[in-house]
């Protein structure tokens, strides 16, 4: 019989720790993109165009890692999902 060599606990806790960081710095770039547009009524000279198509390409850069990360929690929350599986399956064939 194969054995496990992952805590499916401490994936779960790993998964939960990604998902709040991923609330906050979504919610974070969101807050900062609305006051990067808006900064765009108070800064009228041609600089504001400069600092603003970096500062996109920012944002688009942290959309693309809360992707990234979206997608590492989902691969661990498999992971889990198939050792919680598999140990629930081994417990079973158990005489006890």
């Amino acid at each position: 019989m194969s054995k496990v060599h992952a805590d499916s606990d401490k994936i779960h806790g790993f998964v939960s720790t990604c998902k709040t960081i991923f609330d906050g710095i979504n919610n974070n770039a969101e807050s900062l993109s609305k006051a990067g547009d808006e900064l765009g009524n108070y800064w009228k000279d041609p600089a504001y165009q400069t600092f603003y198509n970096h500062f996109r390409d920012n944002i688009k850069n942290i959309q693309l890692y809360l992707i990234a990360i979206e997608e590492i929690r989902f691969q661990l929350e498999e992971k889990a999902r198939l050792i919680d599986e598999y140990c629930a399956i081994s417990l079973e064939q158990v005489d006890l």
